[in-house]
């Protein structure tokens, strides 16, 4: 099972669920906890091949994004939580997705943080001639070389450093294998529309988040159940670079879909 941790405040109050970005931890949720416990139960995930998950150990047919929302699932129903508000960054939105299409009945309502469908095809390229040299490249400069792409601007660079510390707990092989599979990121949302899943959604962008918004403002649009905003001088990691603002706009949203009780 993966490595979890529960804030677990009361039964009377309803679950989130909080998946982190790519060479994160359940840790980079640090600005947000003391907020979001106050009005609901927490469950922290470490996906696999992060934090305390350390090793991914996938021998199922599945691909890596569908085998990781599965063991997501897996650690929801081992604490009897049927259904939770999901808050992603980044790789955690594109599991958030996932475990829409694959039940969608867990997941009550959705605030994705630098939300990734795609990528600028110039960050494909470089993965693509990157993943060729991988074996002569320090996985830990591969690591810190997409890292100041994704994060490219002086005010991102308090959180690439923390980014690029967490990232080294990743190790070579879970780090290759994430980066193998973010590679076919299209073949994910090939039968996705975001624009017509019918589950609330909150999508929270920074401007300056170059190697991703510009390709997914074409998806961007506001709707019965999809709303989004676009946070300025923020970067990718928006939850940690502009955090206050994004714990308002998200527990706004979030406590709007809670269930009166």
């Amino acid at each position: 099972m993966l490595n979890h941790k529960i804030i677990h405040n009361s039964d009377r109050q309803e679950w989130i669920v909080m998946l982190h970005a790519v060479g994160g931890s359940y840790h980079t949720f640090y600005k947000q906890q003391d907020e979001f416990q106050k009005h609901f139960n927490l469950l922290l995930i470490d996906l696999p091949g992060h934090g305390g998950s350390t090793n991914i150990q996938n021998d199922t047919e599945d691909d890596l994004f569908v085998f990781t929302a599965k063991q997501v699932l897996q650690v929801m129903n081992h604490h009897g939580i049927t259904e939770a508000h999901f808050v992603g960054i980044s790789l955690g939105t594109i599991i958030s997705h996932v475990i829409m299409k694959l039940d969608a009945s867990k997941v009550r309502s959705a605030c994705l943080g630098g939300a990734v469908i795609k990528f600028h095809p110039y960050l494909i390229a470089l993965a693509d001639r990157a993943w060729k040299v991988k074996s002569w490249i320090p996985y830990m400069m591969m690591f810190r070389f997409f890292g100041h792409r994704l994060l490219p601007y002086s005010n991102h660079q308090e959180h690439l450093h923390f980014f690029i510390t967490e990232g080294k707990k990743m190790g070579r092989k879970n780090f290759y294998q994430w980066m193998d599979a973010l590679r076919h990121l299209d073949e994910v949302f090939d039968d996705i529309d975001i624009k017509t899943i019918p589950i609330p959604r909150l999508y929270i962008s920074g401007e300056e988040d170059v190697s991703i918004l510009p390709e997914f403002r074409n998806d961007l649009t506001r709707n019965h159940y999809m709303d989004y905003t676009i946070l300025e001088k923020c970067g990718h990691l928006c939850h940690m670079e502009k955090s206050e603002e994004f714990n308002q706009m998200a527990l706004a949203f979030l406590l709007d879909q809670k269930i009166e009780r």
